[in-house]
């Protein structure tokens, strides 16, 4: 597996993982699986990197592992038992994404990654796709889950799309890798497809808060309409016909 430079080792205390039930519409749900879906050993305090404001964030690198296993869950937890055998407090990835298109949760976003040297471990959020796509490609469902969680981390983060970027476009030492491997990147003309893809999705689809927003808006008005309706016509007394709000629709 490969190897990656931690970030500076100056947190005191371990911040505890939330999962906040990750969702977006449009492409489709974004289902992040927390860490206890493939059984995560605790952090390490003392090999932890450093923790980061979220409003550093510009960048979203994307990785693969360079291996696997029999399946998605063992193998999480095999990179996660090789990168604290390295003296890492945790799995070196934010998001990891199996075969079968299964979101993980890795280390929190709240600390720095440990992937890609600094300074981009402190900017940037990391995404993995367990595999080895030097020679073969990922599968359809890691794709596609890739697609609509870059699309949630940009809306949520405020990162720009033309911001994410393959491992090996990390600028100096870090970049000297073929990760997230030729195969994968070549054929996706260096993720300007991926990129592309994102924007698209930013721009036809909705966040979940902003669906429930409308419902909750819809219905407010469906009742202030329905009062409208009821109260006008004993105000007014006669010949008034009933307001429908599907006009306005």
């Amino acid at each position: 597996m490969p190897k990656y430079e931690e970030g500076s080792t100056s947190i005191e205390s371990d911040i505890s993982y939330i999962y906040d039930g990750i969702e977006l519409d449009g492409e489709g749900v974004v289902d992040i699986k927390p860490r206890s879906y493939w059984g995560a050993s605790g952090t390490i305090s003392s090999g932890m990197s450093g923790t980061r404001s979220l409003a550093q964030l510009s960048h979203i690198v994307v990785h693969h592992t360079a291996g696997y296993s029999s399946n998605d869950v063992s193998y999480m937890k095999a990179v996660q038992d090789y990168h604290q055998s390295l003296g890492w407090g945790d799995i070196g990835y934010h998001f990891a994404i199996g075969k079968s298109g299964v979101i993980m949760q890795g280390r929190s976003v709240n600390y720095v990654g440990a992937h890609a040297k600094q300074p981009m471990n402190t900017i940037a959020l990391c995404v993995t796709l367990l595999g080895n796509f030097e020679f073969t490609m990922p599968t359809s469902a890691q794709v596609n889950s890739l697609v609509r969680l870059l699309s949630f981390l940009c809306n949520k983060y405020n990162i720009s799309p033309s911001n994410i970027i393959g491992h090996r476009d990390v600028p100096g030492p870090a970049g000297s890798t073929t990760c997230p491997g030729n195969r994968f990147y070549n054929a996706t003309n260096a993720l300007s497809a991926i990129r592309n893809k994102v924007k698209s999705s930013q721009t036809t689809s909705l966040t979940k808060n902003q669906k429930d927003q409308q419902v909750k808006t819809f219905v407010q008005n469906k009742l202030n309409y329905s009062k409208y309706d009821n109260i006008m016509p004993k105000i007014i007394g006669y010949g008034v016909e009933t307001w429908s709000p599907l006009i306005y629709l």
